[in-house]
Formats: C-alpha cells, structure tokens, sequence
C-alpha cells in the first residue's frame, strides 16, 4: 500500500499562493457565486446545525476553493467570505459561519415536554 504524505507549505509559499489568486477568476468562486444569485440570497436553504451540511444536504452557499492551501480554501457565497479572507475561518472543514438556523440549545437539552433541562 502506497503512503500518503503531506508536504508542509512554508509561510512565504502561502503568502506566494495568496498574493496570485485571483478571486474573480476561480471557477468555484464563481459557480458558487452564481448559486448565491440564482437562490436569492434565501436562508430557508442552509442546512440546520453548527455545519454546512446535516442529513446528507450541503448547503448551497458552501465550496472549496482547490486552488488555496488546505485549511485557507472553505468559501461562502452567501457571505461571500472564505477562510483565505480576514484568517482563523473553519469553512474548509464545512464550519458555520453564516449562523443560520443554529441553535445553541441542541435539542438534547429539552426534556419531554419541550422545556430546557
């Protein structure tokens, strides 16, 4: 069996990638972007939860950008917002930022009647 290995960039490689992206040019940006449009903006679609997905559905508004390293390519078209913007974002790993339809009570803190414990 073939061993996977992850090479490390360095902090200049990083700047290097970020400072020739060119965000208007990417195609995931972009079709993701056209989604954002062609949706209306509507948060009846993001999917309930802390996460970008829940019972098998991904939000619309979310990509991954391949084009920027790992950790740094999660993207938002409904914030037009991605991890590589602005720094410390969890969209690569399908983390909310948006924080639609999150409720901090889960409903494991409700007892039978409804009621939080």
């Amino acid at each position: 069996m073939a061993e996977t290995t992850t090479t490390r960039l360095s902090e200049g490689e990083i700047e290097a990638i970020l400072a020739d992206f060119d965000r208007s040019a990417n195609r995931e940006i972009r079709a993701a972007d056209a989604m954002a449009e062609a949706l209306d903006g509507a948060e009846d679609q993001v999917p309930p939860g802390f996460y970008c997905h829940h019972d098998g559905k991904v939000c619309p508004y979310w990509t991954l950008v391949p084009a920027l390293p790992y950790g740094m390519n999660g993207y938002c078209s409904k914030l037009r917002e991605g991890d590589w913007e602005g720094g410390g974002g969890l969209l690569f790993d399908q983390v909310k930022e948006c924080r639609i339809a999150v409720d901090i009570f889960e409903q494991d803190d409700l007892d039978s009647s409804g009621e939080r414990e």
